[in-house]
């Protein structure tokens, strides 16, 4: 993925410079080395120095310690840019942490109840999302009355396709923190170069 970087108070145009081709500078976003000479060409404008923090701060550059790719927080940023920009909206889902119930169930004898025994009753555990069924209880002979009920306990969540459902809270204080840290690094070699 990449986020462009082709406005007038961009990188791209730092200490009165024009881009020969602005439209194709962006901020590139790389998950494999492999790939990192062919988007790299996004940033060829750029001074030397801002080119070697970009290059610096790419997901492919974690490992060890400094975690795995995947992970990275500019790949998830990047991913759901993707997914907003394809699917016109990120659909964020409730995801169930915690599922209770409690019933009674009153049939026309005691015969037609020991039928029914044991209950055949089914909790969801994917996340809620409309049409989602909830509690399912299916039983073999007619059922005169039923009481009871359901709670749960949940977070909302957004589906990365790679990591899975991430708490909306946990990607948003995630990206807060992280995409600054890394875009420091870049610009402090851009002062630098123009200081």
């Amino acid at each position: 993925g990449q986020c462009s970087t082709t406005s007038r108070g961009g990188l791209a145009t730092l200490g009165g410079r024009e881009p020969l081709k602005p439209t194709a500078v962006q901020f590139p976003i790389v998950e494999k080395r492999v790939d990192w000479a062919g988007e790299a060409r996004r940033i060829a404008e750029l001074p030397q120095s801002a080119r070697a923090a970009i290059e610096a701060i790419q997901p492919f550059q974690r490992s060890g310690v400094d975690g795995s790719a995947e992970f990275d927080g500019l790949l998830l940023l990047s991913r759901l840019n993707n997914t907003d920009k394809h699917r016109v909206l990120i659909q964020p889902v409730l995801n169930p942490t915690e599922l209770a119930h409690s019933f009674t169930v009153e049939f026309r004898s005691e015969e037609e109840s020991s039928k029914n025994v044991p209950p055949d009753v089914t909790l969801s555990t994917d996340a809620f999302m409309s049409g989602t069924t909830l509690l399912l209880h299916k039983t073999t002979t007619p059922i005169v009355k039923v009481s009871g009920r359901c709670d749960f306990t949940g977070r909302v969540v957004v589906v990365d396709p790679v990591v899975g459902a991430i708490g909306i809270t946990a990607v948003v204080a995630q990206l807060l923190t992280y995409v600054p840290q890394v875009l420091d690094v870049v610009l402090v070699q851009v002062a630098q170069a123009y200081g």
